[in-house]
């Protein structure tokens, strides 16, 4: 325990609390209201270097407490007098202030009288019966501790001096609780001891050994008993002076014989010192606050011990620094980053609290912590987080997933469950899966092999695609997905996230096909369950789908308007099908399945329109079939809102991952103006929305030729996920 080199005194119903020059007196009035009084007190010595002089220093600090002692029971006692307070004049002013010096004047000669004559006195009727000056001096000591214990325990029992001793209790608890490099809270300063070593109680104690050692030779050396009072009163200074030596020594060292010189001061202690109760303890601790940095003092305190601290300073240290932030869950990050240094579960560390850190430990914590008080997101200070039960890597360039997104996924498998249910059942209606209701048919069948293939736009960490791949592959062994974003460097993120989850991650823009290179992960690998990641602006990079033999039309089958191109996009003879797929105003479509001529097929009027209605331009990147499900969590912050993000997300986080435009919504346009080209007939789309936006991104669905939109609220009430079917 290092000393914290506060003091402090009880007063009427308050607290004085002093730190070096600064004094703080908080007092609590009767309709419970704190007040605070916070001046400097230089000292009554002239020089500042007197205090640094052994034993003379003690004289000046007991002046000092008398001085103080008294304005500060004179300001408490104001707010409890009967009568209103009229304001007074400089004369009177003046006039009280030698009134107040007259009294401590009184006092001082009273508390002489009482402590220092009257126990002479006493001693002198023996002065026949004993001999020995020795004897003599300790009786005389004896006299004198009888009669300031049976002074201090006769004016306890009156009730206003009880009250005093409570607050005093509560002095001595709240700087306990500092100098343990506890957490100064009401907990914290109820649970400590209301004793220490530094009291004033135990000072007095220490003044009454002293001047029975002094007694000695006073005794040997005046005869006459008016000199040796004399000499007692003279002597006084340097017994205070000797007095404030030894308890000095006794706050800062904490060896047996300390200890042991220092246990009747603390016995003596349990009469001057009773509990508080938590109106009294929440005046001390706003005293200490107005003139200590308890919290810096505790941080010095542990960080520059030479022996590691243990695991509870740790813990409760990276709380305190986390709170002097207003850091949410301060408690919780800090065992977070003390678990990820030390490996540590909870359940052991309530076990082994108190076991001391290595120093690779400590330093490690040590820094982690103060990335931390950078407002670096306790995410990518530990450098992983845990998104639907399964680990992620995530840093500067990706958002860290949270729980509401979680949302989405689950969502998305409710859908896929509904894909497998029907691929099970046959056609029959599906049943309730909790998005769409028992009578929708929105679900459209996989392809003839069980393959289910997804699309997660805007991937950035893979948290999405990845978790939906892994829990759906026990429905579709052969499911997989492609995850799309600008940034490569999120894209390097999701490549280790998907490996670290045991998916299998072909090469970068390499198809997933039979023939495609892939990276699989030996132990945990959901071997068919593959995922690609391409580096794109949206679609961009994404080749509209080319529809071969199989893939084409049944002749009942129309194109509606939706899968139309646009109409200013204008494709030319070379981009029209290859080799297999002659197009002329009077050819037929070739050996395709089911179709004899376009007009017979289509009923339309020229083959330029055949055209517009069959997507054929020739795929960049991405499997040669559209995608059953389009998931996305855009960036869907409104730019102006971006610089009123918390430091954490405006700081940390990747901007193209935040900014959606003007209002937030410009991904959610592009992406449904553009995924008709790339989603299945009777697809899914499933977009995560900001807390207001459920209702203008649905309508955009609906735009677009989605049905069966739904708006799903997160446990806030709030809006969180839009999704719908196509077609």
């Amino acid at each position: 325990m290092k000393p914290s080199n506060v003091g402090g005194q009880a007063v009427m119903e308050g607290i004085m609390m002093k730190h070096k020059e600064k004094y703080a007196v908080a007092v609590r009035k009767t309709n419970n209201e704190i007040i605070v009084d916070v001046k400097e007190y230089s000292g009554v010595a002239p020089w500042r270097t007197v205090y640094k002089i052994p034993f003379i220093r003690g004289m000046f600090a007991f002046a000092d407490a008398l001085v103080l002692g008294l304005r500060t029971l004179s300001f408490s006692a104001k707010f409890f007098e009967e009568e209103e307070e009229v304001p007074m004049t400089a004369a009177q002013e003046k006039r009280e202030k030698l009134l107040q010096n007259i009294v401590m004047f009184f006092g001082v000669v009273l508390v002489l009288g009482l402590f220092i004559v009257v126990p002479f006195l006493f001693s002198s009727f023996f002065r026949n019966y004993i001999q020995s000056n020795v004897f003599f001096a300790l009786i005389e000591g004896v006299i004198r501790l009888s009669i300031l214990i049976g002074y201090i325990s006769l004016v306890s029992k009156l009730s206003y001096i009880r009250r005093t001793y409570m607050y005093h209790g509560a002095e001595h608890k709240c700087i306990n609780c500092i100098e343990q490099g506890l957490f100064l809270n009401l907990e914290n300063v109820r649970n400590s001891s209301k004793e220490h070593k530094r009291c004033g109680t135990s000072f007095l104690f220490f003044v009454v050994v002293v001047s029975v050692f002094f007694g000695f030779f006073i005794n040997y050396f005046a005869e006459l008993q008016i000199l040796r009072v004399m000499i007692r009163l003279l002597l006084l200074p340097l017994i205070a002076g000797t007095s404030y030596e030894i308890i000095r020594l006794a706050g800062q060292k904490d060896s047996w014989l300390v200890n042991l010189l220092s246990k009747p001061g603390m016995l003596m202690q349990k009469i001057t010192t009773k509990e508080p109760d938590d109106s009294m303890i929440e005046v001390a601790i706003v005293a200490v606050e107005e003139v200590f940095d308890w919290r810096e003092f505790q941080g010095r305190t542990l960080e520059g011990r030479e022996n590691g601290m243990t695991l509870k300073e740790a813990y409760e240290y990276g709380a305190r620094k986390l709170q002097e932030l207003n850091i949410e869950n301060n408690q919780q990050e800090s065992f977070y980053l003390l678990e990820h240094v030390t490996g540590i579960s909870r359940g052991k560390y309530y076990v082994n609290q108190h076991q001391e850190m290595s120093k690779k430990e400590q330093e490690d914590y040590m820094t982690l912590i103060h990335k931390r008080l950078e407002r670096i997101p306790l995410q990518h200070v530990i450098g992983t987080t845990e998104f639907m039960g399964l680990p992620f890597k995530v840093n500067s360039h990706v958002l860290i997933p949270r729980q509401d997104t979680e949302i989405l996924v689950e969502t998305a498998l409710e859908v896929i469950k509904g894909y497998h249910r029907k691929q099970t059942e046959g056609t029959e209606l599906l049943k309730e899966t909790g998005v769409y209701g028992e009578e929708t048919k929105g679900y459209h069948g996989v392809d003839e092999h069980g393959q289910l293939l997804i699309l997660d736009m805007c991937t950035g960490s893979g948290c999405i695609l990845i978790s939906t791949l892994y829990y759906a592959s026990k429905y579709f062994p052969k499911i997989e997905g492609v995850g799309v974003d600008i940034s490569k460097e999120a894209l390097c993120v999701a490549r280790e996230n998907a490996l670290l989850n045991g998916l299998s991650v072909a090469k970068e823009n390499a198809l997933l096909d039979s023939s495609a290179d892939e990276e699989n992960v030996t132990s945990k690998s959901l071997s068919a369950t593959k995922i690609t990641l391409i580096e794109s602006d949206l679609f961009e990079q994404l080749g509209t789908v080319q529809l071969n033999h199989n893939e084409q039309l049944d002749n009942n089958e129309q194109l509606d308007n939706n899968e139309q191109l646009d109409n200013n996009e204008q494709l030319d003879y070379n981009e029209q099908l290859e080799d297999n797929v002659k197009l002329s105003n009077t050819a037929p479509l070739g050996n395709t399945k089911g179709l004899d001529t376009l007009s017979n097929t289509t009923g339309l009027d020229n083959i330029e329109e055949k055209a517009k209605k069959v997507d054929t331009k020739v795929k960049k990147i991405g499997y040669n079939r559209k995608y059953d499900m389009i998931l996305s969590n855009p960036p869907y912050i409104p730019s102006k809102e971006i610089e009123g993000l918390e430091e954490e997300v405006k700081h940390h986080d990747p901007l193209l991952a935040l900014d959606g435009g003007e209002d937030g919504l410009f991904f959610y346009r592009q992406i449904t103006k553009e995924c008709h080209k790339y989603l299945n007939q009777d697809g899914t789309l499933i977009f995560e929305c900001g807390w207001n936006q459920g209702e203008e991104v649905s309508q955009i669905m609906k735009d677009h030729g989605f049905t069966s939109v739904k708006m799903i609220k997160d446990l806030s009430g709030l809006d969180r996920v839009v999704v719908g079917n196509y077609g």
